[in-house]
């Protein structure tokens, strides 16, 4: 069984091959495929949203707990939950991010240079937050080694957040989220997307 939302994309994927086929006049009109699956609501927007106790909990969570045991050559991971939180970018922005996007403007403000992302709004210059800028991003980009600051791909990082995991009472729990900082299952790495808008919703 998979979601509507999955069996659409692979809809699209037989349709970009018959639209093909059919300008090689390999078949003819009669064959095109324009019939989806109907879906309300995409499955990222059914994700909640962390409620302010769970951001504290998240934020405690990456400052004290053991969060490195899954892979622990990649310590940089908060970086990255950080600047989802307090920025709101896909995660996909994030771990592309190299020490060129990260650029100061001649009014002195430090922006991330976004260069590519999944619509053309994505590519533009966001102010980097205060809060990073008070814990150190700049001198820990400055001691990075490499042109790229995360050694994660979405992937990897989708698969260390979300992951499940044995407890030690032997009972399976679903990674980062449940064992730190919520129960709520409908949450996600995608939740704290959610959490930025609210932000940003409540202030304006």
């Amino acid at each position: 069984m998979i979601s509507l939302k999955t069996a659409n994309e692979y809809l699209k994927r037989l349709k970009a091959i018959i639209d093909f086929a059919s300008k090689a006049e390999m078949i003819t009109s009669a064959n095109k495929l324009d019939t989806y699956f109907r879906t309300d609501t995409a499955a990222e927007d059914q994700r909640s949203a962390y409620d302010s106790d769970d951001v504290e909990r998240l934020i405690e969570a990456i400052c004290t707990k053991p969060l490195w045991t899954y892979n622990p050559s990649r310590p940089e991971r908060f970086w990255i939950i950080l600047i989802a939180l307090f920025h709101g970018l896909r995660l996909g922005n994030i771990v592309a991010l190299t020490k060129k996007d990260i650029v100061k403007t001649d009014k002195g403000t430090w922006i991330f240079e976004l260069r590519s992302g999944k619509t053309k709004a994505t590519v533009r210059p966001v102010a980097i937050c205060d809060c990073l800028l008070l814990l150190g991003f700049l001198e820990w980009v400055e001691t990075l080694q490499r042109e790229k600051l995360f050694q994660d791909s979405t992937d990897s990082f989708s698969k260390w957040y979300n992951r499940d995991e044995k407890c030690s009472d032997g009972y399976m729990s679903k990674g980062f989220e449940s064992k730190f900082v919520t129960t709520d299952t409908t949450t996600c790495l995608y939740s704290i997307r959610h959490t930025f808008a609210g932000y940003v919703f409540d202030v304006t």
